[in-house]
C-alpha cells in the first residue's frame, strides 16, 4: 500500500508540471490519440449499425425453438411446402413468409423499404415479437401497416397513400396502420412494412411461392434433429438452420468492405502511437535530472516506470474522451459517403440514423488509451533503468543514449525482417484459401509491424546519403539541416515511419484499386452490350430486388424503332459448397432469335468462345475459375445447382474469367426460366431497328417507362458500364477518405516532432546566431529539414507501397482466380511525393516561425 501510494505521489509531482509547462504539446500529442480514436470510433458505430442490421433482417424472428428454413434459389418455395413441414408431431406452428425489398415514394421522400408478408400463422411462431402488427385486410382495404420510423421518414400517416416499386411498376398502396412492432423495428433498421401474404404474393408477383418457412418446434423438441430431418426434406431446395442463417447473399462481400475501412482506422491509431512515442520521448529526456534524482532519493524502477505510464495514460484518456466526441458527430456525417460505397454490396439499406453502442464505445475507448501507454512504454522504461549518475552528468537536456542501443538494433533488424517475411508468405497463402477477414488484417498488421521495425535501419542510411549531398550543394543551410538528420536518427526514423505508414496505404492500395478497377472494366465491356437499356431502378451490385416483369418487355419492344428488348438478370443461389454463387443468366438464344447474336459477348470471355454459345444454347452452364476452383469443375463434369423444382445436374460447357469474390455461372435465359421459374428481369438490353436514332429512340423509351409507371430508366451502354464500374470506384472514394484522415494524424505527429526538434535545438541555434548565421538561413536550413523528411518519408512510402500493392493485387487475383495486371500508379506515387514535402512542410511551419523569433539571449540561456 506504502509503495502504490508513493507511486501515486510521484505521477502527480511529475505530470500536471509537466502539462502546464509543454501545453502546446501535451495539446498535440491528445489530438493525435483523438484523431485516432474518432476515425475508429466512427467507422465501428457504421459498422456495428449495417452489420446489426444485416443479423436481424437475416433472422427477422428469433426465440428458442425456432428453425428457418430459407429457399437456395430465386425461385423461392412453393406455399404448400409449409402444410408438409406442419404434419410433423413435432412441430408446433409454421409460418410461410415473404421478405421483398423495394423503394417506397410519398411527398417527395424515397426511402429504401423492406415489405413483409406472412400468414397470420406468424402469430403463433413468435407471438411476441408480432405484437401490434394487424394481419387482416387487404391492399385497397385494410391497407399496409407500416413502422413508425418508415412513417416518420416518409411524412405519412392512416389513410394516406405511397408508391412502392414493384416488379409490375410503381403500384399505389394505401396505409392502413402505423405500429411500433418488434417486428417490424428489428427489419432493415426499422424501415419496414407489413402486408397480408397473399397481398404481399400478388403486388410482387410471387404466387403461390414464398422465400422462407420459419418452423416452431414444441416444447421438449431437439431442434437440432428437427433441422437435420428438414435439411433433408428440403435438400436442393433451401437452407435449414437457425433463424439468420441466411443473412442475405452479399454480405460476404459486404465483409470484405468493413475489413477495408475498418484497416484505415487501425492504420490511424498507429500513427497515434508513434506520436505518443515522440513526445513520451522528448518528456523523458526533458526530465532526466528529475528521474535521476527520484531514482537517488529511492524511488524504484517500477514506480518510475509506472509514474511515466500514468502521465501517457492521462493524455490518452484526454483525447480518448475528445475523439468518442467526434467520432460519434463524425458517424452522422459521413452516412452519406458511406452509403454509396456500400449500397452495392449490402443486402440491407444503408441505416440513416447511426446510434451510440457500447462496443464500439468501449472498443474504442480501450483502443485510444491502450495507444498510448505503448507508444510511451519504450521511452518509459528506458528513463525508469536509466543509471543515476549518468543522467546527472552534464550534457544538454535533451541528449539521451542507450547504452544497449548498439546490442539491440541487430535484434530489432531481425524481428522486423522475420515479421515482414512471415506476413508476405501468409498473404501469399491466404491467397489460395478461402477468404478469411480476421487473418487478413492480421497479415496487414503483420507486414505493416515489420517495415516499421526495418525503417529505423534504412532510414539513417538514406537521412547521412541526403545529408551529405545538402551539405555539397549548399556549405551554410544545406550543411546546417543535415546534420540535423544525422545527428538523431531516431527521431528521424520515427517521423519518417510516421509519414511513410499512411503514405504507404496511399500508394498500395491505389495499385491495387487500379488493377481491380481496370478488370472490372474490361468485364463489364463484355457483360452491357447493348447501345441503350432499361434497367430496374433496384438494380445494386449483383441483383436486382425487384426485377422488371414480362408485360415490361411487351411495352418496350412495342416502342416505334425498338427490334427487341432482350432480358438480363442476376440471382444469387446456394451451392454445394454451402456458400452463396451468382447465376447470370443472358438472353443468347433470344438475341439469335431476334437476328442479334453479336449483341451477346459474354464468350469473349471464356476459355472457349464456341463451347460457351454452343452449351449455353443447349441447356448447359458455363463455370468461373473460381467456381471451378472452388466446386472442383472441369470442362465435362457436372454440378448440382437448386431450383424452383429440386436439385438439377448441369454440365459444364466451358470455363470463363470473371471478376469476383464468389462463384458465378452462365446460364442461357430460357433455361434459366424455365429451371427456376424467373421470368424477370434485372435489365432489358433494347435492339433498335436499323437506321433509328438512338437519341430518338431513347426518348420514346423514357415516355414508355413513365406511362408505364416502371420503376426504371434508360441508360445508354458507356452510362450503364460507368456505373457498374462506379460500384467499386466509390469503396475507392470511401477508402481515400480513410487516408487523408490518417495523413492529417501524421500531420500532427510531424508538427509535435518539429517542436521537439526546436526546443532539442535551441541552444544551438542561439550560438550558430552568435558566429553568424542569419535568420532567413536558420529558418532555410529548418524548412529544408523538413523538406529532406518529407522526401525520405515519401520514397519509403512508395516503395512500401509499391510492395504492399502488388501483395494485394496477387491476393485479389488469387481469391477470385482471374489474372489482375500489375500497373504502376504513377498519380498516386506523384501525389505521395508532392504530400510527403507538402505535409512536412505544413505541418512544421509554426514550430519554424517560433524558432526565428528567438533572440540570441533567450537561446543561450535555455536549459
Amino acid at each position: 500500500m506504502t509503495a502504490t501510494r508513493d507511486t501515486l505521489r510521484l505521477a502527480r509531482l511529475m505530470s500536471p508540471r509537466r502539462f502546464r509547462e509543454r501545453p502546446l504539446r501535451s495539446a498535440l500529442t491528445a489530438a493525435g490519440v483523438a484523431a485516432g480514436v474518432a476515425l475508429l470510433f466512427s467507422i465501428s458505430l457504421l459498422n456495428a449499425e449495417l452489420t446489426d442490421s444485416v443479423r436481424q433482417t437475416g433472422a427477422l424472428l428469433t426465440g428458442a425453438g425456432l428453425v428457418q428454413v430459407s429457399a437456395a434459389s430465386p425461385g423461392g418455395l412453393p406455399e404448400a411446402s409449409a402444410s408438409q413441414v406442419a404434419v410433423d408431431p413435432r412441430v408446433a406452428a409454421v409460418a410461410p413468409m415473404t421478405l421483398d425489398r423495394t423503394t417506397v415514394t410519398a411527398r417527395g421522400h424515397k426511402t429504401g423499404t423492406f415489405v413483409v408478408g406472412a400468414t397470420p400463422g406468424i402469430a403463433a411462431v413468435a407471438p411476441d415479437i408480432v405484437r401490434g402488427v394487424k394481419i387482416s385486410g387487404a391492399v385497397l382495404g385494410g391497407g399496409m401497416v407500416v413502422s413508425r420510423g418508415l412513417a416518420s421518414d416518409l411524412g405519412v400517416k392512416v389513410g394516406d397513400h405511397v408508391g412502392m416499386a414493384t416488379p409490375e411498376g410503381v403500384a399505389d398502396v394505401r396505409v392502413g396502420a402505423v405500429v411500433s412492432s418488434p417486428l417490424l423495428s428489428h427489419v432493415n433498421a426499422g424501415m419496414a412494412a407489413f402486408l397480408p401474404l397473399a397481398d404481399a404474393q400478388r403486388l410482387f408477383g410471387r404466387a403461390a411461392r414464398v422465400d422462407q418457412i420459419m418452423v416452431r418446434g414444441k416444447p421438449g423438441t431437439k431442434v437440432d434433429t428437427l433441422e437435420a430431418d428438414l435439411a433433408r426434406q428440403f435438400a436442393g431446395q433451401a437452407v435449414v438452420g437457425p433463424p439468420g442463417v441466411a443473412t442475405g447473399a452479399s454480405s460476404s462481400d459486404l465483409k470484405s468492405y468493413l475489413l477495408a475501412t475498418e484497416a484505415g482506422g487501425l492504420i490511424a491509431l498507429i500513427v497515434a502511437a508513434m506520436l505518443v512515442f515522440n513526445t513520451m520521448t522528448m518528456a523523458m529526456a526533458e526530465r532526466r535530472t528529475e528521474i535521476a534524482l527520484a531514482g537517488s532519493l529511492g524511488a524504484t524502477r517500477r514506480q518510475l516506470l509506472v509514474a511515466s505510464l500514468g502521465e501517457a495514460a492521462l493524455l490518452g484518456a484526454v483525447g480518448t474522451v475528445l475523439g468518442l466526441v467526434i467520432g460519434g458527430l463524425l458517424a452522422q456525417v459521413v452516412v452519406p459517403l458511406v452509403s454509396r460505397a456500400y449500397s452495392p454490396v449490402s443486402p440491407v439499406d444503408i441505416p440513416t440514423r447511426v446510434h451510440v453502442r457500447l462496443a464500439p464505445l468501449a472498443v474504442s475507448g480501450a483502443a485510444g488509451v491502450l495507444v498510448a501507454i505503448v507508444g510511451a512504454f519504450v521511452p518509459a522504461r528506458r528513463a525508469a533503468r536509466a543509471v543515476p549518475i549518468d543522467a546527472l552528468r552534464p550534457a544538454a537536456n535533451y541528449e539521451w543514449h542507450d547504452a544497449t542501443q548498439s546490442s539491440r538494433r541487430l535484434a530489432v533488424t531481425a524481428a522486423g525482417a522475420v515479421l515482414f517475411v512471415i506476413g508476405t508468405m501468409t498473404a501469399f497463402r491466404q491467397a489460395s484459401t478461402a477468404f478469411d477477414p480476421a487473418g487478413t488484417l492480421i497479415t496487414v498488421v503483420t507486414m505493416f509491424g515489420g517495415l516499421a521495425l526495418l525503417l529505423p535501419v534504412g532510414v539513417p542510411l538514406a537521412a547521412s546519403t541526403l545529408g551529405r549531398l545538402m551539405g555539397r550543394v549548399s556549405p551554410a543551410v544545406g550543411r546546417h539541416a543535415g546534420d540535423a538528420l544525422r545527428s538523431n536518427p531516431r527521431r528521424t526514423s520515427f517521423t519518417v515511419a510516421v509519414l511513410a505508414l499512411p503514405l504507404a496505404s496511399v500508394v498500395g492500395v491505389s495499385g491495387a484499386f487500379n488493377a481491380a478497377i481496370s478488370k472490372f472494366h474490361h468485364v463489364a465491356d463484355s457483360f452491357i452490350t447493348a447501345p441503350l437499356n432499361v434497367s430496374s431502378d433496384s438494380f445494386l451490385g449483383y441483383t436486382a430486388a425487384q426485377p422488371l416483369a414480362p408485360s415490361s418487355q411487351h411495352a418496350l419492344e412495342a416502342v416505334p424503332g425498338v427490334r427487341a428488348a432482350l432480358p438480363f438478370q442476376n440471382a444469387f443461389i446456394g451451392l454445394p459448397d454451402h456458400k452463396d454463387g451468382v447465376v447470370y443468366s443472358i438472353p443468347l438464344t433470344a438475341a439469335e432469335r431476334a437476328g442479334a447474336s453479336d449483341l451477346i459477348k459474354a464468350d469473349q470471355l471464356a476459355d472457349d468462345p464456341a463451347a460457351f454459345r454452343r452449351g449455353l444454347a443447349g441447356g448447359d452452364i458455363a463455370a468461373s475459375h473460381l467456381a471451378a476452383r472452388n466446386l472442383h469443375l472441369h470442362v465435362g463434369s457436372q454440378v448440382t445447382l437448386p431450383t424452383a423444382t429440386g436439385p438439377h445436374a448441369f454440365r459444364v460447357a466451358t470455363l470463363f474469367d470473371d471478376w469476383s469474390m464468389r462463384s458465378t455461372f452462365y446460364v442461357d435465359h430460357d433455361t434459366y426460366a424455365a429451371r427456376w421459374g424467373d421470368l424477370g428481369a434485372a435489365r432489358y438490353g433494347i435492339v433498335p431497328a436499323p437506321g433509328v436514332s438512338l437519341t430518338t429512340l431513347r426518348g420514346r423509351l423514357e415516355q414508355t417507362v413513365a406511362a408505364e409507371r416502371m420503376a426504371a430508366h434508360v441508360r445508354a451502354r458507356q452510362q450503364d458500364v460507368d456505373e457498374l464500374v462506379g460500384t467499386l470506384k466509390n469503396l475507392v472514394d470511401l477508402a481515400r477518405s480513410i487516408e487523408l484522415a490518417t495523413l492529417l494524424c501524421a500531420a500532427g505527429a510531424l508538427a509535435n516532432t518539429a517542436f521537439t526538434a526546436m526546443a532539442e535545438r535551441r541552444w544551438t541555434f542561439g550560438l550558430q546566431q552568435a558566429l553568424g548565421m542569419t535568420q532567413r538561413q536558420l529558418t532555410r536550413s529548418l524548412a529544408l529539414e523538413a523538406v529532406a523528411i518529407g522526401v525520405i518519408g515519401s520514397l519509403a512510402g512508395a516503395t512500401i507501397g509499391l510492395a504492399l500493392g502488388a501483395v494485394i493485387i496477387h491476393g485479389m487475383s488469387a481469391i477470385s482466380s482471374s489474372h489482375l495486371g500489375h500497373p504502376i500508379p504513377w498519380t498516386a506515387l506523384a501525389a505521395s511525393l508532392a504530400l510527403g514535402a507538402g505535409i512536412a512542410a505544413l505541418a512544421t511551419q509554426y514550430p519554424r516561425h517560433s524558432a526565428k523569433r528567438l533572440t540570441i539571449i533567450e537561446s543561450l540561456r535555455f536549459e
